[in-house]
């Protein structure tokens, strides 16, 4: 079964906002509250992050060498080698650029600056952070990829010498409490009273979580509306920077289309002139 958010990253972007919507209702309607509340929390994919997972989907393989290039770079550093980092940092720009290149036959508009720089960045952080690789090649970005470096995860570990803090203190060889020596005791019996408060504190906790429950859903109902409002911001902005893009060019068809008829004005003129002309010197004979 495949992962519905896997399709929906795989959509024009322009599309994206109505489907999720759509299969997020869906999901709560089959009864699949999990599913409903994941897919109305994700995110519309930017410009930059809409490309970098066109990318993956149509030109996985080229991805997949820059992924296995950041490891060569990670492995060229552990070792110290100059004459391999060299090669292949000249590689790594190479392939970058190429990768921003097939970004571009992808894209169903043309690529701003701005896009194509933060492309760049997703494409490079993907070369030096192993966890960022793998969010890319998962395809699925909202937006771009910045972070650079290498990732280290520390854990915990006790120590073999760790202090059993529960007989600190007991003289050795002695019980270390009346309460202790008697803890292995049988309880006494539950009284009346204090069934009665056992009870009713499980019916409080059985509300406590129901409202909770509650909670979470209203909680991922109201982001999810709360996310569908900032994308239709953002279509709207996209919209309006596309029509003061278009008034820009009427304008210009406007000003050229001025030009024209300064210039058909100017010639019918002087063609009349020639006519008046011809006619004078015909009178005259």
């Amino acid at each position: 079964m495949t992962d519905p958010a896997d399709d929906l990253y795989g959509l024009p972007q322009a599309e994206f906002t109505a489907a999720r919507d759509a299969a997020a209702r869906d999901a709560k309607a089959a009864g699949d509250k999990m599913l409903a509340a994941r897919l109305a929390k994700l995110r519309k994919p930017n410009a930059v992050a809409w490309l970098a997972n066109q990318l993956v989907r149509q030109r996985r393989e080229a991805v997949e060498q820059l992924v296995d290039l950041g490891d060569q770079l990670r492995a060229a550093t552990a070792r110290l080698d100059g004459e391999q980092l060299r090669r292949l940092s000249t590689r790594q720009h190479e392939v970058v650029a190429d990768l921003v290149r097939q970004a571009h036959e992808l894209a169903d508009r043309p690529v701003a600056d701005a896009t194509e720089r933060g492309l760049e960045q997703t494409l490079r952080s993907a070369l030096a952070d192993p966890a960022a690789a793998d969010e890319l090649l998962a395809g699925q970005l909202s937006e771009g990829l910045s972070r650079i470096g290498f990732t280290s995860l520390l854990s915990a570990v006790p120590t073999d010498n760790a202090v059993d803090t529960s007989t600190q203190g007991a003289p050795a060889g002695k019980p270390r409490s009346k309460a202790a020596a008697a803890a292995g005791e049988s309880a006494k019996p539950e009284t009346a009273v204090e069934r009665t408060e056992r009870k009713a504190e499980k019916r409080l906790q059985a509300a406590a979580e129901a409202a909770r429950k509650r909670a979470e859903e209203e909680l991922a109902d109201a982001e999810g509306l709360l996310r569908t409002a900032r994308d239709t911001v953002d279509e709207l902005r996209q919209r309006l920077d596309e029509a003061y893009e278009g008034r820009a060019e009427a304008d210009r068809a406007v000003q050229a289309a001025r030009k024209r008829l300064q210039q058909a004005d100017r010639d019918a003129r002087l063609a009349a002139r020639g006519l008046t002309d011809v006619s004078v010197r015909a009178s005259d004979r």
